[in-house]
């Protein structure tokens, strides 16, 4: 009751089957026959109540979600980056093990699987810091599991499969070039 907790502003809940906002006139007026002094200064439907008062929460998860995809899209470029380098300074090594009569696609292969011995020791680190984070970031996330499998699946992934490119790339130009060229660059 009014008198036992007096309010400035009182809210009138009206449930219907029928749509909502064509009843605010029917609304309106029966409640200026119960009293002709209250004024009904807004009509929303509950979908609107309902998005203003998520509205904070679903723009924080909008922005969480695009600075994680630019962290995963720096990672990733990061990740390119490193092993490409580490593959194209291993060049003069496989131009001299080309000219010692290795074969293209072992050598290529021995870079290839360095770089994923690089990437499988980031992942596996990375694997348990995230996990060690989910401590940290329970309390931010709704709807979605502190170890989502999805994401414990799909990022590594991401990761070694751009890790076989990075690697890959540089070892298919290594293994065309030709050996005499890199013996003499130096």
């Amino acid at each position: 009751p009014l008198p036992q907790e007096p309010r400035r502003r009182m809210i009138l809940v009206v449930r219907s089957d029928a749509n909502p906002l064509a009843l605010a006139e029917g609304v309106r007026a029966a409640v200026a026959r119960l009293d002709p002094n209250l004024a009904i200064t807004s009509v929303r439907t509950m979908a609107e109540v309902r998005s203003a008062a998520l509205g904070r929460e679903r723009f924080l998860s909008v922005l969480l979600g695009s600075l994680a995809a630019v962290g995963l899209t720096l990672g990733l470029v990061g990740v390119y980056g490193v092993v490409a380098q580490v593959a194209r300074r291993r060049q003069r090594e496989i131009g001299i093990r080309l000219a010692l009569g290795a074969d293209r696609l072992g050598v290529q292969w021995l870079v290839v699987r360095h770089g994923l011995r690089l990437t499988a020791l980031g992942v596996a680190i990375g694997g348990a810091g995230a996990l060690f984070g989910t401590r940290l970031t329970r309390s931010l996330l709704y709807q979605v599991a502190p170890t989502d499998p999805v994401t414990f699946v799909v990022v590594p992934a991401l990761i070694v499969l751009t890790a076989i490119g990075a690697s890959w790339l540089p070892a298919l130009r290594a293994g065309r070039t030709d050996p005499t060229e890199v013996l003499r660059a130096d």
